[in-house]
């Protein structure tokens, strides 16, 4: 899904968003706690409760492309990182458990 090209952005003081190298403000939504829901490349991010990211996807028509997605512990710690073959984080996809001893 993600592809090599390179994409330049800087803060607009002003405005508080970003713009992009042709000068247009990159427009995100937002849910009601100010996390990012969905950004200008069509990824959507969903939260739990405490507000920590736990899956990001893309829409493929009517279907959800999963790209990752996330688990904590008790504690709040992340735990275990999910990528897809479909975000091309990782070839082949690995799941990354983290194990805290203490």
């Amino acid at each position: 899904m993600r592809d090599e090209s390179v994409e330049t952005y800087a803060v607009n003081y002003l405005t508080n968003r970003c713009d992009n190298d042709q000068g247009e403000d990159i427009v995100c939504a937002y849910d009601d706690a100010g996390n990012t829901t969905e950004d200008h490349r069509g990824y959507h991010y969903e939260y739990d409760y405490e507000n920590r990211i736990t899956r990001i996807y893309k829409m493929d028509g009517q279907n959800q492309i999963d790209v990752a997605q996330y688990a904590y512990d008790a504690l709040g710690r992340r735990i275990e990182k999910k990528p897809t073959t479909t975000g091309n984080w990782t070839k082949p996809p690995a799941i990354t458990t983290t194990t805290i001893s203490g």
